[in-house]
């Protein structure tokens, strides 16, 4: 079945666009749009690859995001991790292993990588297309392009270029907020990121991580152009896997009540791999919640 950017006419008539069937409207429903741009920033170290590592593997994973955001992967995720070198995301998996199937997540390391001068037919642009990845990651925004961020031209050429390369995907950029300042907290979400307005005004979604107390965060909307705006979700970092997971318990019993209903011959190794895509508990509440006492579960930490 040929693509929907192969079928794409270049003009549209209004009739036409009325009544054309596109297959896919939304990666994570209806927050991030198919083949759109999110722009997502946080102060360092505060867990922003945590949370797009979060994502990816719900995406991978076919889950709801936090339980709130059903996803619709087309196919695997890519990473391009500029920030951290292999042996150490390595680390992070092997934590990670027992809980989750990386099957469908692939990684690259660049060492200088700049998306101003890279073409569609460099060699790891090709290995990456081959893939027709649902998403791609690119972390951080200033190891991936060599263009001043401050300047108004720069996010719609940056944005531009991956559409260009990969028309079929959708693209998460991290990038990092400004230093400090006297004022910061003063300053809104969406001022706070280094750089021009443009990143942000050019994407579909905008998303703003910060710190409330000692692991826990809170993920801000600062644009959502494709719905209404949404409240922020406070989120937990667990310190072994260090992924990001919902906080309400209630909302992770919802849930399973709800596949249990459509799921009535599943397994409770089902239900529990469900709920760990879905982000909505740590791994061991979610045990508790599946199988009653910790000992019974698959599943390891707090």
């Amino acid at each position: 079945m040929p693509s929907q950017a192969a079928i794409a006419p270049s003009l549209w008539k209004a009739g036409d666009l009325a009544t054309h069937f596109f297959q896919q409207t939304y990666l994570v429903e209806p927050i991030i749009p198919y083949g759109g741009i999110v722009f997502f920033h946080g102060k360092r170290n505060i867990g922003k690859s945590q949370l797009a590592l979060t994502l990816a593997i719900c995406l991978a994973e076919r889950g709801s995001l936090f339980g709130k955001y059903q996803t619709h992967a087309t196919g695997p995720v890519v990473y391009v991790q500029a920030d951290m070198g292999a042996p150490l995301q390595q680390l992070r998996l092997r934590s990670i292993a027992s809980l989750y199937s990386l099957d469908h997540l692939y990684f690259f390391f660049p060492k200088f990588f700049n998306l101003a001068v890279v073409t569609y037919n460099t060699p790891v642009m090709q290995e990456i297309a081959t893939l027709k990845p649902c998403v791609i990651i690119w972390d951080t925004l200033r190891k991936v392009q060599r263009l001043k961020t401050n300047e108004d031209d720069t996010p719609s050429f940056i944005y531009g270029k991956v559409q260009e390369m990969f028309p079929e995907s959708t693209h998460f950029f991290v990038h990092h907020d400004k230093k400090t300042q006297v004022d910061d907290d003063q300053l809104d979400p969406d001022e706070k990121f280094r750089g021009s307005g443009a990143w942000l005004d050019d994407a579909d979604t905008g998303l703003h991580l910060s710190k409330i107390a000692t692991g826990k965060l809170l993920l801000s909307f600062t644009k959502t152009r494709s719905c209404e705006e949404q409240p922020p979700l406070p989120l937990i970092l667990h310190p072994e896997t260090l992924l990001l997971y919902a906080t309400a318990d209630q909302q992770a019993k919802r849930l399973a009540e709800h596949w249990r209903v459509g799921h009535g011959n599943g397994s409770a190794e089902e239900l529990e791999r469900y709920l760990l895509s879905c982000f909505v508990a740590s791994p061991r509440v979610i045990g508790e919640l599946v199988y009653g006492t910790r000992a019974g579960s698959t599943s390891s930490g707090s």
